[in-house]
């Protein structure tokens, strides 16, 4: 993963080979990322055989991920059957984010579909974090109802930050409380980024109050961050 880190074209083919021959699945799994990383376009074919046949899990879902962040429109087709059909959750999961990254309209009744009923968290997550990303606003009463009942941090958090990027002022009771009473540093920080986004100024004293006392550094940073948006705010408003 370091050669993807650091930008090492010159790796390329030597990923590739390892992609398509290394019996080692942890190794595939390292140049699916690293190919990603580096926005190898030369890896699209590799990587969509890969999605298509690899046999393990976590090769697919990253073959998924590099294929997003290549932004590779062809990919469409395979991305959005492994959402609907793949046996891994993570492999869902990554096909979600990417046709999120991809800006695919036509996934939004999967994606819905996947926030609602998937049995992992990894794909519920994600498909709320694409549903933001595209700017479903249908979305909004799900998000919500995943943001009160998910059991999975991730899931919560995920969809806050969706209801961040919607704009769902709606939501403000609902980020507050999982500011203040979300066991789960995820949601809380997505939470604190959110009400930022959506420029409640009246949840300044919660934000401040999580900076001083949040044991989680990310939480923190996140409520600083927002706190300082609403306070500018606030004060340019009064001017």
């Amino acid at each position: 993963r370091a050669l993807g880190k650091l930008k090492a074209s010159e790796a390329v083919p030597d990923l590739l080979k390892s992609l398509r021959e290394d019996k080692d699945g942890r190794v595939r799994d390292d140049a699916a990322i690293a190919l990603g990383q580096l926005k190898a376009s030369e890896a699209v074919p590799d990587l969509l055989k890969t999605l298509q046949e690899d046999k393990d899990g976590q090769v697919r879902g990253n073959a998924a991920r590099a294929l997003g962040e290549l932004k590779v429109s062809e990919a469409v087709p395979d991305l959005l059957k492994s959402l609907r059909e793949d046996k891994d959750g993570m492999v869902r999961g990554n096909a979600a984010r990417a046709l999120g990254e991809l800006k695919v309209s036509e996934a939004v009744p999967d994606l819905l579909k996947s926030l609602r009923e998937d049995k992992d968290g990894q794909a519920r997550g994600s498909a709320a974090w694409a549903l933001g990303e595209l700017k479903v606003s249908e979305a909004v009463p799900d998000l919500l109802k995943s943001l009160r009942e998910d059991k999975d941090g991730w899931v919560r958090g995920s969809a806050a930050c969706a209801l961040g990027e919607l704009k769902a002022s709606e939501a403000v009771p609902d980020l507050l409380k999982t500011l203040r009473q979300d066991e789960d540093g995820w949601a809380r920080g997505n939470a604190a980024w959110a009400l930022g986004e959506l420029k409640a100024s009246e949840t300044v004293p919660d934000l401040l109050k999580t900076l001083q006392e949040d044991k989680d550094t990310s939480v923190r940073n996140k409520a600083a961050e927002s706190a300082w948006l609403l306070l500018r705010r606030t004060q340019h408003i009064s001017r």
